[in-house]
């Protein structure tokens, strides 16, 4: 672990060498096509190979590195977002995650509506994921930072939330816009009881004013479950791993068209010739 950390800190004093962004698109439910994309922090170091986040990242939470670290994925993936001319389509929502450590700085609000104003980069075009499953988050000084890049017109997603969620029956005072499920959500419940467990989450974001982003689709069946579930948005491996930022110049018309996956959930579309004939003839 001792190792690790040295590297790590090796990795972030030469310029986050070995440091890259892959960005999972995120589909509009009621479109079929690619609306947002999530910024995922990756770490490739030569002697370690690729470092899973859920063993780099709390090590950069301890470490404190957290803060240049979450501020180079900031920065990178606006500017790989501005390089693309993503900001130009209407729909389009860039989603960043954020340790509660980074609310912990206090320069943070201020350094990121900098960051924007610097690539010009429409400020409601940014969504900022916030863990928060035990509230600590959202409480004093954290939600006070929350609550100034918010006024300054970025948006925050609730992530991993879950119907028994510790915030559900105060979601309406906190610094939120949308809600976004964990992915074990989606791969542990049955079946059966699934649509239900969607369509509680999707009713209590409806309730609260908030868009609503299912994660985790990685079966045909996840997809066909969260389109009857009222989800705004899905986003996983069915859909589309995440993709570096060559593989995602090559794929910039699904921002414009549906994707094929999509196609058999769509209704058949009517022939009205045909409908007119068939009514007469009963």
């Amino acid at each position: 672990q001792q190792e690790k950390g040295r590297l790590l800190n090796e990795s972030v004093a030469q310029n986050m060498a070995g440091f890259s962004v892959a960005f999972p698109p995120i589909i509009d439910m009621h479109t079929g096509t690619w609306s947002g994309l999530e910024a995922l922090c990756r770490w490739h170091h030569p002697e370690l190979g690729l470092v899973p986040p859920l063993i780099f990242i709390p090590e950069t939470e301890r470490q404190g590195l957290i803060i240049p670290i979450g501020y180079w994925i900031l920065e990178f993936a606006i500017e790989q977002c501005m390089s693309l001319k993503l900001n130009c389509y209407e729909d389009f929502f860039l989603t960043v995650n954020v340790s509660p450590l980074q609310l912990m700085d206090t320069n943070f609000a201020e350094n990121l509506l900098d960051l924007l104003e610097k690539y010009k980069f429409p400020p409601n075009k940014l969504y900022l994921e916030i863990k928060d499953a035990d509230g600590s988050a959202m409480s004093g000084f954290a939600r006070s930072i929350l609550q100034k890049v918010r006024s300054g017109g970025v948006r925050i997603i609730l992530d991993d939330f879950h119907p028994g969620h510790t915030t559900t029956n105060n979601l309406s005072s906190l610094p939120v816009d949308c809600l976004k499920s964990e992915r074990a959500f989606m791969q542990n419940s049955q079946d059966s009881l699934l649509p239900y467990f969607l369509s509680a989450l999707a009713a209590v974001a409806q309730t609260n004013g908030l868009a609503y982003i299912a994660k985790g689709v990685e079966l045909l069946r996840h997809l066909e479950t969260i389109k009857d579930s009222g989800a705004n948005y899905a986003q996983g491996y069915f859909l589309s791993k995440p993709l570096d930022r060559y593989a995602l110049e090559k794929r910039l018309e699904c921002f414009v068209l549906p994707q094929e996956k999509l196609f058999p959930l769509a209704p058949e579309p009517v022939n009205i010739s045909q409908w007119l004939s068939r009514q007469n003839n009963m």
